[in-house]
């Protein structure tokens, strides 16, 4: 071992001088990160906990000449059984990827002419969120964070609990046909999924889409600009393609007929017909204020059935009846949106009444 003696005769560091005894202010010194606060798994920010989860994928096959398919959807099912039961922040993290993953194979299943929408893509009902409404944590500023009992993962469209239950099933029936050949396939447990309860629940989200917009349905933190804002942002959309389309250069070899230009007299006609004629409003105004008090959307449910759907209040009572179509040949063609308009004008005329 060879010792460099320059560097052993090196003057030692300068000692700490208190604060009185020098003349000068010196620095703050570092915070310290104390020991109770020690950065954990689920503490880590979102995107960083997605990036560990996407890693646990497989890339190649195992040694025991596994696929990839096999190995990930083994993977599958431990996030939906183990991981997404271990703290909040690995549920929101989980179900990102269950849903992401399952979400096409679940529309796929969807009996026509129903509609799907687990993942509404309108703004947040609950002001201050920023994320998806299963995904987003209420703000301090709004009601439901004052109750303690309000779960921040509970969102109010009623068709994502169904996506969840399809995952929970299909997972299970993928690893299982994937261990024996002898696993059969429970088809009618898909089937009380499609045929009852997955469009029950989109009912329910329609009825308090038609009902917010009639003002029937109440919801805790919702404001009506909300509403209005979507279809500003649509009408914006839509008159920016107009003006898109009549901007875009039309091709030479079509030419465009010449236009007469009318005289003074036809056109001071057309500015008395243009003045004379209601002017459509700009903006859509909002309704007019109603004499009845809305009800609470978390107390409606739907009772849905072949011959009719009704509108339950409190579990005990049906306050709105809707006949479905006589045959069954009809009554494939039937819509959604038609039971649930039908049922907000039954609501509707039922709180006049009362």
């Amino acid at each position: 071992m060879i010792i460099d003696d320059k560097i052993m005769m090196l003057p030692p560091p300068p000692p700490y001088l208190s604060q009185s005894t020098t003349n000068h202010t010196l620095p703050a010194p570092l915070p310290i990160l104390s020991t109770s606060g020690k950065p954990t798994l689920a503490s880590l920010p979102a995107h960083i906990l997605l990036q560990i989860i996407y890693n646990t994928f497989p890339l190649s096959d195992s040694p025991q000449h596994d696929t990839i398919p096999l190995l990930q959807r083994r993977v599958l099912f431990w996030l939906s059984t183990s991981l997404r039961l271990t703290s909040r922040q690995l549920y929101t993290a989980s179900m990102h990827v269950l849903r992401s993953t399952y979400l096409e194979s679940y529309q796929s299943l969807i009996r026509p002419p129903y509609t799907t929408d687990p993942f509404p893509l309108a703004e947040s009902l609950t002001p201050g969120a920023s994320g998806p409404p299963a995904y987003s944590s209420p703000s301090p500023s709004s009601p439901s964070a004052s109750s303690p009992r309000t779960s921040p993962l509970k969102t109010t469209q009623r068709e994502t609990p169904i996506l969840d239950l399809y995952i929970a099933l299909k997972v299970r029936q993928d690893v299982f046909s994937d261990d024996t050949s002898l696993h059969i396939e429970r088809e009618e447990a898909y089937r009380d999924l499609f045929d009852v309860a997955q469009p029950r629940a989109r009912l329910e989200d329609l009825v308090r889409v038609y009902g917010l917009r009639e003002g029937v349905v109440y919801i805790p933190g919702y404001t009506k600009e909300l509403y209005y804002r979507s279809l500003l942002r649509r009408r914006d959309t839509s008159e920016s393609k107009v003006s898109v389309d009549e901007t875009t250069p039309s091709s030479p070899s079509t030419p465009k007929p010449c236009k007469s230009t009318p005289s003074r007299w036809f056109h001071s006609l057309s500015l008395s017909k243009k003045s004379s004629a209601p002017s459509l409003p700009s903006t859509p105004t909002p309704p007019t204020p109603t004499p009845y008090t809305p009800l609470l959307f978390s107390h409606l449910t739907i009772s849905f059935s072949p011959r009719k759907v009704g509108l339950i209040y409190n579990r005990s009572r049906t306050i709105a009846e809707v006949s479905r179509a006589a045959t069954p040949a009809a009554r494939k063609e039937e819509t959604l949106e038609r039971l649930a308009k039908a049922l907000v004008g039954e609501v509707k005329l039922w709180l006049q009444g009362s």
